[in-house]
């Protein structure tokens, strides 16, 4: 079957309708997002035969449904309450013969009918596409599985350096609240060295079938601190299941960012863009007055030190898997964004390399703010447009733009 697009709440007769839509910790709007993903089985890494993916605001109002297509893909345009202080929050269930599973959505959008934001297409608010990465099921049991996996220093090529003795934490579902039930916890193995293979190691056993999300205390990190994180896991039922990793990195400043790509083994490679217009607020997208950050510049002033650069490219993998990493280390007043670059397949324009890599960028604002972004799905292009950050508010803006772009050194395409 095609998927079918939902039918939005908040649209009549193709006409999109807006205005305010109650009082909040801030104004709030109507604004319409369109939600794209992938739901996959997790027991057999395919799309299951029928998921139905329903979709409710923070208050628990339903705003529509949809059905994913063969391939697991699913697109919603719905319209949705936006709190200019608090954001989106959006929730859905995704049912079929597979354990129901919750998945939570929470992003910012820029200033609702702000004019001076529309100056090209990523900058933009209604409407915003939001890709939320996929969505892993497992089938419906009444036996228990385990999942083992490792907590790792993202920076650190191939897993090297393990996090032992750290607090983590299981809960239900995909990105749920933090503040929400527990369902098991447990800490990491803390014996011997950081090299060694099992330091940092973990397992949850006899859990019931079904996909949760494991929280990563970085504050309690033997040693040197690190920042929290989290990352989906997946209960197969009768199964014990390993390789299920997830990792963070060490403490940033409150007026810092840092950006995380990881991929898989193709291609060899791939490169993370940081571009900016910082210093002239969010509304002053010049492209000629843009800082460009990437392989060949990789600090930003270009003549910076050490103790002058404000952003810079700390790590920068060339074989397969990553991490590549960029710094801010002092934000300020404007809109920063993080793209990744397919440069082998540069000249390729119906290449889709990029889509399949398996691209994931964490995204960490200050000591309290974490996200994570994966490339979408069955979508050409050779440079992914991840999210976008205020420099200012450190709100993040999920962009999810998929385009070609044969010139690495082209600052307008990231």
């Amino acid at each position: 079957m095609g998927h079918r697009e939902v039918r939005p709440k908040l649209l009549a007769a193709g006409v999109l309708a807006f205005g305010a839509w109650g009082c909040g910790s801030g104004e709030v709007d109507n604004v319409v997002v369109t939600l794209k993903g992938q739901v996959v089985d997790a027991g057999t890494q395919v799309a299951p035969s029928s998921a139905l993916v329903t979709l409710y605001d923070d208050t628990g109002a339903w705003l529509g449904e949809v059905e994913a297509d063969d391939d697991g893909v699913f697109k919603a345009t719905i319209g949705v309450p936006y709190d200019t202080a608090d954001g989106v929050t959006i929730r859905a269930t995704v049912v079929g013969p597979f354990v129901d599973t919750e998945f939570r959505q929470q992003f910012f959008l820029r200033d609702p009918g702000s004019s001076e934001l529309s100056l090209e297409p990523s900058h933009r608010i209604d409407p915003v596409t939001v890709y939320i990465g996929t969505v892993l099921v497992a089938r419906n049991t009444s036996r228990t599985g385990t999942i083992r996996g490792r907590v790792f220093d993202v920076i650190e090529r191939d897993m090297a350096v393990g996090l032992g003795a750290t607090p983590l934490l299981l809960r239900a579902g995909v990105n749920p609240d933090p503040a929400g039930p527990i369902v098991a916890s447990t800490v990491t193995s803390g014996a011997g060295a950081a090299e060694d293979a099992d330091f940092g190691n973990f397992v949850f056993e006899d859990l019931p079938a079904g996909t949760y999300t494991v929280f990563i205390d970085g504050d309690a990190v033997p040693g040197t601190p690190y920042l929290d994180a989290s990352f989906q896991v997946a209960v197969v039922g009768g199964e014990d299941r390993g390789g299920q990793n997830g990792g963070t990195t060490i403490a940033i400043e409150d007026n810092q960012a840092r950006a995380v790509l990881t991929w898989g083994d193709s291609p060899v490679d791939l490169d993370m863009h940081v571009t900016g217009d910082v210093g002239s607020g969010l509304g002053a997208v010049v492209e000629e007055d843009r800082f460009h950050v990437y392989w060949e510049v990789p600090v930003y002033p270009q003549d910076a030190g050490p103790d002058t650069a404000e952003v810079l490219l700390d790590v920068d993998d060339v074989s397969g898997y990553g991490p590549e990493t960029v710094t801010v280390l002092h934000r300020e007043s404007g809109l920063y964004r993080f793209s990744v670059h397919d440069n082998i397949n540069k000249l390729e324009q119906a290449a889709s390399v990029l889509s399949y890599s398996g691209a994931r960028v964490q995204l960490w604002v200050g000591r309290d703010t974490y996200a994570s972004f994966d490339v979408p799905v069955n979508e050409p292009g050779t440079v992914w447009q991840a999210v976008e950050v205020d420099g200012e508010t450190g709100h993040f803006f999920p962009v999810g733009a998929m385009s070609f772009e044969s010139e690495p050194g082209n600052g307008g395409a990231f």
